[in-house]
């Protein structure tokens, strides 16, 4: 698989047909078109912001991990552990 673009997102541009154009410094990734009953922005702004925020949470909850860990487990701290695995994975899948 190929690496992702690199950078943060941000919403560069619109038109008249209320699509919204998300990109980095190099240039445009994706455009967010309408839907019926749905939000182009609202849309854009969320891609934008997971974007844009993926590799910081990904990092922290295996670091939290780790921490849950090496704390030993009680129930709670076992079902904590077992949601944070299911993340990670979710966010490494390729």
């Amino acid at each position: 698989m190929a690496e992702h673009t690199k950078g943060e997102l941000q919403i560069t541009d619109t038109n008249k047909h209320g699509d919204y154009y998300i990109g980095n410094k190099d240039g445009y990734l994706a455009i967010v078109t309408p839907w019926i009953n749905q939000s182009a922005e609202a849309n854009a702004h969320r891609l934008v912001k997971c974007w844009n925020s993926h590799d910081d949470l990904l990092k922290i909850c295996k670091r939290l991990r780790k921490v849950l860990n090496a704390t030993g487990g009680d129930d709670e701290i076992n079902a904590t552990i077992e949601v944070a695995d299911k993340i990670i994975a979710k966010a490494e899948k390729g």
